[in-house]
């Protein structure tokens, strides 16, 4: 299961996509441990990542600038789940996405 970006607002980087991949098809069960990955495309490797997650209000960093995979276990079922991911050039010490993408990811109940 993938989704592809775009570039953010205004953004000039080589960065040309980035998409997320899950190693579990949507919907899963509480409890489930997803391993989400993201790949980019264009601008200078190794890329970074800034993961997000979205409860249907709130976007919330999980994991700050850095690997390409992020893994979660819920503990609360959402059909409004969002996986997020922000992606930069390497050396890039800006804190702001070149270009991201998102992806829903909704939890059952067991």
């Amino acid at each position: 299961y993938t989704i592809s970006g775009s570039t953010g607002g205004g953004s000039t980087s080589p960065l040309t996509s980035v998409s997320i991949g899950a190693d579990r098809p949507a919907p899963q069960v509480v409890g489930a441990t997803i391993t989400f990955t993201a790949t980019a495309q264009g601008g200078a490797a190794p890329h970074e990542f800034k993961w997000w997650l979205y409860d249907g209000r709130t976007w919330v960093q999980v994991r700050d600038w850095g690997a390409a995979t992020f893994s979660w276990t819920p503990t609360t079922a959402n059909s409004n789940y969002r996986i997020g991911v922000w992606a930069r050039d390497a050396g890039s010490t800006v804190d702001r996405s070149d270009i991201n993408a998102s992806l829903s990811y909704p939890i059952a109940s067991r």
